[in-house]
């Protein structure tokens, strides 16, 4: 990670797809799923898991210890995010990034 006092964010990749009547969306990175009749309400549910489940880590104090071990590396603030959006249809998956904020990491001994 990085020794530094700069805030982090990282940008995650959600996806959501149908299985029969309803959404289901994932977050890549942090293994975290949901599913809802409703796209929108999906698309919500899923932004706050994400995000509860890194302020989880970061109150733990096991945040770093989690990017480290799968590889996520979080970009200084400011910098650009990734953005992407596919067509959604009955045979593909509708991929956002979304740019969450960690704060300051120190890298664990």
């Amino acid at each position: 990670m990085t020794g530094n006092d700069a805030d982090l964010s990282l940008v995650v990749t959600l996806r959501y797809w149908r299985e029969d009547d309803v959404w289901v969306g994932k977050c890549d990175e942090l293994g975290v799923s949901t599913f809802d009749p409703s796209l929108d309400t999906l698309v919500t549910e899923l932004r706050e898991m994400a995000e509860d489940h890194i302020a989880f880590l970061e109150e733990t104090g096991s945040l770093s210890d989690f990017l480290d071990r799968f590889g996520i590396n979080p970009e200084p603030d400011g910098t650009a995010s990734r953005t992407c959006e596919l067509s959604v249809n009955s045979t593909s998956d509708l991929v956002r990034f979304h740019k969450l904020h960690v704060g300051q990491l120190t890298h664990s001994a």
